[in-house]
């Protein structure tokens, strides 16, 4: 049997930083890395890396993007404060050094579309700016914050105004089918998903036996 290498508690908070924050970003597994569009209030459009993305709720359908302490490097977190809406996009796993780039930092009137080479469009009657070749995109509006009080971070809950997906990327039942999509683990490691099984089929053809 392979042995496990333990860190207590104590172990952990005398651990190097960069370290400790590796480990701890890593042993949360793989997640889809969602980019997260604004525009500012000045009209320059954003764009921001994120994994932290979960389901909130499916009626009402919501979202939530957890944010980091506040900084001056929170574009996004103030264009969404500034507008209220934002929209995130789930891309091809052969984009991950664009993709991972536009955590890189850049200045406030700086746009992710033209240093990372996205190409920018937007739907008639909107003035949020949209990846064009993302494989799926999910448009929301600001509904709730909720402080996370023991470190300072913020999970913002959003309201789904509208679904996009490629034809390409839905399965014979119309749902999301994700392989294509990137994954990022920790804060570097990226990855593609790889489908074993869906647990309904199984269930299905044991009970038709």
């Amino acid at each position: 049997m392979t042995p496990f290498r333990e860190w207590s508690r104590s172990d952990l908070l005398g651990l190097d930083r960069r370290y400790r924050r590796d480990l701890i970003n890593r042993i949360g597994g793989s997640r889809t890395a969602w980019l997260l569009t604004t525009r500012s209030s000045d009209g320059i459009a954003n764009i921001g890396l994120f994994s932290q993305v979960v389901h909130v709720g499916a009626n009402p359908p919501l979202i939530g993007v957890l944010f980091r302490p506040k900084s001056s490097r929170h574009q996004s977190l103030d264009n969404i404060e500034d507008t209220g809406h934002y929209c995130i996009h789930a891309v091809h796993f052969e984009e991950w050094q664009k993709a991972h780039s536009t955590s890189f930092a850049f200045g406030a009137d700086q746009s992710e579309f033209d240093e990372c080479e996205w190409v920018e469009e937007t739907i008639h009657g909107s003035d949020l700016p949209l990846i064009e070749d993302s494989l799926a995109r999910i448009t929301l509006q600001a509904e709730e914050m909720i402080p996370i009080r023991s470190n300072q971070c913020r999970m913002l809950i959003g309201r789904v105004q509208s679904i996009q997906i490629r034809e390409d990327q839905l399965d014979s039942d119309q749902l999301p089918r994700p392989e294509d999509w990137l994954n990022v683990c920790g804060l570097d490691l990226y990855m593609n998903n790889q489908v074993l099984s869906r647990a309904d089929e199984e269930r299905r053809n044991a009970s038709s036996h």
